[in-house]
């Protein structure tokens, strides 16, 4: 696979994808192996790890955004039009996009708080652009032979089934990191 730029230029990497469909839950393991000819050094770049897009009726956004994650504490329904799009910490690394009954899709990228989301239109289900969007946010150098992996979670379910599965599955409590090969983010 060979992905286009904006500019009509292809790039010289490959994506790959893996995906597990598990009860409610949908497991997504994606790897970028990069191979670009130019071997220049550029500045990191904010990635989007993955972009979800949502259309009427799941335009309600909630997430946890305090400063005791992981303890139950009360959700925050983020309200913003846009684009341009509001910057939040999803600070249990979850956002979701349900409907009036709370009930939708939950986004859980273990390890990233940092979230962009919002909404778009106005709701109507006969209006094309009408969306909710959110994605969790990862600044990164993309090295010309890099090969960049990441993983998240797509939850379908209730708020309370979304965030229960985050809870049984929450990373460990400090990060633990080693730098054996590459810049593993």
């Amino acid at each position: 696979v060979i992905l286009g730029l904006s500019g009509g230029v292809d790039s010289e990497c490959t994506m790959e994808e893996w995906i597990t469909l598990e009860n409610n839950v949908v497991k997504v393991r994606c790897r970028l192996n990069n191979a670009r000819s130019d071997t220049s050094f550029y500045g990191g770049f904010s990635q989007e790890l993955p972009a979800l897009y949502t259309n009427p009726p799941f335009r309600r956004i909630f997430t946890y955004n305090g400063t005791s994650p992981f303890t139950g504490g009360a959700l925050t329904q983020i309200i913003k039009a846009g684009p341009p799009w509001t910057s939040f910490h999803a600070t249990e690394q979850w956002t979701a996009l349900v409907d009036t009954s709370d009930w939708g899709v939950g986004l859980y990228h273990p390890g990233v708080q940092y979230t962009l989301g919002g909404t778009a239109g106005a709701g109507s289900s006969v209006d094309w652009y009408d969306t909710a969007y959110v994605s969790p946010i990862v600044g990164e150098h993309l090295d010309h032979n890099i090969v960049y992996d990441y993983e998240y979670y797509l939850v379908v379910g209730s708020l309370t089934e979304i965030r229960d599965y985050v809870y049984a599955h929450r990373p460990p409590v400090l990060p633990h990191w080693h730098f054996r090969k590459d810049r593993q983010h």
